[in-house]
């Protein structure tokens, strides 16, 4: 084991330390590659090194660039020091975060994490908080909790009877609703068509509450009876990390927790309350190694500076005589080159080329290329660097 990690270290630092330097997508050659892994199910065992040596020859060159500083696509952070050196240690723990007796450390990190998160996004201190995979499991649970809630006020145990028969629940949800409630909603037996939409945007940004020049974006959101968000995303830790408040923590933990009385449980609080798996990593290590390692301020300059960085696409763009859809006052920036042909092209070559990548949406119904600010690893430099690509590409294809 001690060969295997040590190995595993120094692939790792290689791959990080030259993650800055390559094209932010794989090339052809590498995706090519790929063969190479579909294999037959091998007959034989094969000797831990060479599995590690072969999954990084081939995998690495394989990877998107998402650790770096010049991948802009979706809300996708890459992951803080401090959290990928908590997830090796976790993987080394295999802890299994389901009950307190099966383990204290992320039974204790869960709550340790609960309170620090809701001092720093300024939510009630008796919020329940659930660990998640994302935002489509948050949403989930706090759909669940508010299903649960609405029917019990009704007189309806909608965890015992089922939905058949139920009393009715009205549901609204905004123009902008994010496509993860809308799934929340169909898994829950909702529908995610059996829906009242309201002119109302917003669909992110709850990380706004922990940065000083951001807070007032959020004023209000307090009064709400959930909230779901990723730390996977803007607190930079690694992937299968969400989050979901609910402020009654009760209507979680009743919409949450199993029937098992076979089960061994402790005094003090049990994570599987609070999420709907049972047996599941412990993604609070990750979530605590990130907030220890930024502190209060470290998090809010996080938030600040991809922030300043977006509104420096935003400016450079609009200098360039690109029109930029939105009103960045988060990380997101909506640019529309021209017609929807042009727009499309201009992302398809900014995304070939190599040196940062940008997706592409449609708001309002006016395609865009969207960059999403949201790596701590992205610098001034890199800014520019994409910047100037975008616009040479952009030039190149006659956008306006």
């Amino acid at each position: 084991m001690r060969e295997v990690l040590t190995e595993a270290s120094r692939r790792a630092i290689q791959y990080l330390e030259a993650v800055q330097t390559r094209p932010t997508v794989p090339s052809h050659r590498a995706i090519a590659r790929l063969q190479e892994l579909d294999i037959p199910f091998p007959e034989e065992s094969s000797a831990p090194l060479d599995v590690l040596k072969e999954l990084d020859e081939v995998g690495s060159p394989a990877t998107v660039a998402t650790a770096g500083g010049r991948y802009f696509g979706f809300v996708t952070g890459g992951s803080l020091p401090a959290a990928v050196g908590a997830s090796v240690l976790a993987a080394a723990w295999d802890q299994n975060a389901v009950l307190e007796v099966c383990s204290p450390i992320a039974s204790a990190l869960e709550e340790v994490c609960r309170r620090w998160l809701l001092s720093a996004l300024g939510l009630p201190s008796g919020v329940g908080v659930g660990f998640v995979t994302g935002a489509t499991m948050a949403n989930f649970a706090a759909l669940a909790a508010a299903r649960h809630a609405v029917l019990g006020a009704a007189g309806w145990d909608v965890e015992a009877a089922g939905l058949s028969g139920a009393p009715p629940v009205s549901v609204i949800v905004g123009d902008e609703v994010h496509v993860s409630v809308l799934k929340a909603l169909s898994l829950l037996g909702f529908g995610r068509e059996r829906v009242t939409r309201v002119p109302v945007d917003g669909a992110f940004g709850l990380w706004a509450a922990v940065a000083p020049t951001r807070r007032n974006l959020t004023a209000g959101i307090e009064t709400a009876d959930s909230w779901a968000t990723d730390a996977h995303k803007w607190l930079n830790v690694p992937y299968d990390s969400g989050l979901v408040f609910v402020r009654e923590a009760a209507h979680l933990r009743a919409a949450m927790s199993a029937s098992a009385a076979y089960l061994l449980e402790g005094d003090r609080r049990e994570p599987s309350h609070f999420v709907p798996e049972m047996s599941r990593r412990a993604r609070g290590v990750e979530i605590w190694a990130g907030l220890r390692s930024l502190g209060r301020a470290g998090l809010a300059d996080l938030v600040e500076r991809t922030c300043r960085h977006a509104t420096c696409f935003a400016e450079g763009l609009r200098a360039a005589g690109y029109q930029v859809l939105n009103q960045v006052d988060l990380n997101q920036v909506l640019v529309s080159f021209g017609d929807e042909d042009t727009t499309r092209r201009v992302i398809r070559r900014v995304q070939e080329e190599g040196t940062c990548w940008c997706g592409s949406t449609v708001w309002q119904g006016q395609p865009a290329m969207r960059i999403s600010v949201s790596c701590w690893a992205t610098t001034e430099p890199d800014v520019e660097r994409s910047l100037a690509t975008i616009l040479g590409v952009a030039a190149a294809e006659g956008g306006r």
